[in-house]
């Protein structure tokens, strides 16, 4: 994803900004005026800048002469955002030096569509994340359902362990002594009772 510098004094306006390129993964620097704009850019260089031109103090058609004049920035694409719809005013952001021009309200399909073009211009990669995702789920199908011997080897494998323990079940290969069954405990009848004898028996 892309770092872009927001140039924008309005404080709504930079939120909305900020949440419609973030939500496209893109690395968002703030800045409320052309000195803040300026510093941002001495730490590191972005590779966009959305520029409001109606900044107070020195405003934007001026921030951006500077930066055409320097080797750094001379090439860094600038994309134009004003609250004017007067004719002339795309002219004059496009002589300043500003690659596009935007109108205000922000709105997102035409920000991201221009930023995108700005991008692909300047030669930066730009892939949507929710794309990146897409194609990860895609390829996650394709490899669950297309019927390769690759996908079929990690079930083999789970029907060959869940057929183990039978293995273990069946009779012992010949050669080997099956274990003795267990002896049969047997309960002796009760000894016959002998009836008392009679007077007459005795001798």
């Amino acid at each position: 994803m892309a770092r872009i510098l927001v140039v924008e004094d309005n404080p709504q306006n930079l939120k909305l900004s900020t949440i419609i390129l973030q939500s496209e993964g893109h690395t968002v620097i703030p800045a409320v005026d052309s000195l803040e704009a300026e510093r941002a850019i001495a730490v590191e260089v972005p590779d966009l800048i959305l520029m409001d031109v109606a900044l107070p103090g020195k405003d934007g058609y001026t921030l951006t002469r500077e930066l055409r004049a320097r080797p750094e920035t001379a090439q860094l694409p600038i994309l134009a955002l004003s609250a004017f719809a007067m004719a002339g005013d795309a002219e004059k952001a496009l002589e300043a030096g500003c690659t596009d021009y935007l109108t205000k309200p922000v709105r997102r399909a035409p920000l991201l569509e221009r930023v995108g073009e700005l991008l692909r211009s300047a030669g930066v990669p730009k892939e949507s994340a929710s794309k990146a995702s897409e194609a990860t789920g895609s390829t996650a199908t394709t490899s669950a359902g297309d019927g390769t011997g690759e996908t079929a080897a990690p079930n083999e494998g789970a029907k060959t362990e869940a057929s183990a323990p039978s293995n273990s079940a069946s009779p012992a290969p010949s050669g080997e002594v099956a274990p003795a069954p267990p002896p049969i405990e047997v309960t002796p009848p009760p000894p016959e009772e002998t009836p008392p004898a009679s007077p007459g028996d005795m001798p």
